[in-house]
């Protein structure tokens, strides 16, 4: 994560090759505090299933992603603006 300075806007065609620019995500957007347990307790039962190896831990993920998915605490409109593609792309090719 880089936090632009002063001269950013002027080196900024330079550095649109090495870095890549999230624009418009709103980081203010925060789940309750119960909701927000809820979910962390989720996502601790899904790895320590894998753990255990009771499920594989990606079965697990997309299941629990559904599970959020179906129960309204996120919705799909949120994970398309959220979900950064163009770091999964050039992680993926790399």
């Amino acid at each position: 994560m880089i936090v632009p300075g002063k001269g950013f806007a002027k080196q900024q065609q330079r550095m649109e090759r090495e870095f890549v620019l999230v624009n418009g995500l709103d980081s203010s957007v925060r789940l309750d505090s119960k909701l927000s347990t809820w979910v962390l307790a989720g996502f601790a039962a899904v790895i320590g299933a894998a753990l255990m190896e009771w499920l594989p831990l990606l079965n697990g993920l997309a299941a629990y992603l559904m599970v959020l998915l179906l129960t309204g605490v996120v919705n799909l409109g949120e994970l398309k603006r959220r979900f950064p593609v163009e770091i999964v792309v050039i992680v993926g090719s790399a």
